[in-house]
């Protein structure tokens, strides 16, 4: 398999309702102009996402914010969101940013409550898991109308409970975790019906501030990587 044959995946993770309303119609606009087509997991339920301001008291959580500008990139009503005040809806309030992207993309699943399922999925039990899946699907099914038939886990955290509960859901695959090379889940004797695909790159807050990379650069960082990976995988492949 040469180089030129290994297609790169573009994974869209929309968690907020600014970035459903405001970030959305302006990414679609920019791949339209370059014609490239991608993959938006969408948030649906209440936005909660200020509810992670909590963690600044963990060291590690306040170095990344610091480190990624994060007030300046996220904006305050983003990063308040849910905290003085309860969390709006954002499949509700966002129907239309959402049905535009499923014109000419892939739409697929993020998660109900963004938030919640971060934090908590590790104490979540089977029926809250099944329950926020049900809900999340059934209402960007409404939106979109057309079936659900992908999912990506928020920050890429799941469990053996989650994949049992995704695997009873008519989905073509998910995409839970970071890799290289997509692969059919086992659990234990059980082999899943739904092959994962890995989510290969880092993102933006993930490496901006680390080794030389700044908001100026990250876009050559990221190309110049996605070379280096399309390299390594055709390696592997050979």
């Amino acid at each position: 398999m040469s180089v030129e044959s290994i297609d790169a995946g573009l994974r869209i993770d929309v968690d907020t309702m600014r970035g459903t309303k405001v970030g959305v119609p302006s990414l679609i606009s920019t791949l339209a102009d370059h014609g490239v087509c991608g993959t938006f997991f969408f948030s649906v339920g209440p936005d909660n996402m200020g509810r992670h301001l909590w963690r600044l008291f963990r060291p590690s959580f306040l170095l990344k914010m610091l480190r990624s500008k994060a007030v300046s990139l996220y904006g305050l009503d983003i990063l308040l969101r849910g905290t003085f005040w309860p969390g709006s809806l954002i499949g509700q309030s966002a129907a239309e940013q959402i049905r535009l992207a499923a014109i000419d993309h892939e739409v697929g699943l993020h998660a109900w409550d963004h938030h919640r399922e971060q934090t908590r999925i590790d104490t979540m039990d089977a029926h809250d898991i099944q329950q926020g899946l049900t809900r999340g699907m059934t209402a960007l099914e409404a939106i979109t109308g057309q079936p659900v038939r992908c999912t990506a886990a928020p920050a890429w955290k799941g469990s053996e409970t989650v994949l049992r509960a995704k695997d009873s859901f008519d989905l073509l695959y998910n995409s839970d975790c970071r890799g290289y090379s997509i692969f059919t889940p086992q659990l234990g004797v059980d082999v899943l019906r739904q092959p994962q695909v890995p989510t290969t790159l880092p993102t933006y807050d993930e490496i901006v501030g680390k080794e030389g990379v700044t908001a100026e650069n990250y876009n050559d960082h990221l190309l110049k990587t996605i070379m280096i990976t399309c390299l390594n995988c055709s390696n592997r492949v050979n």
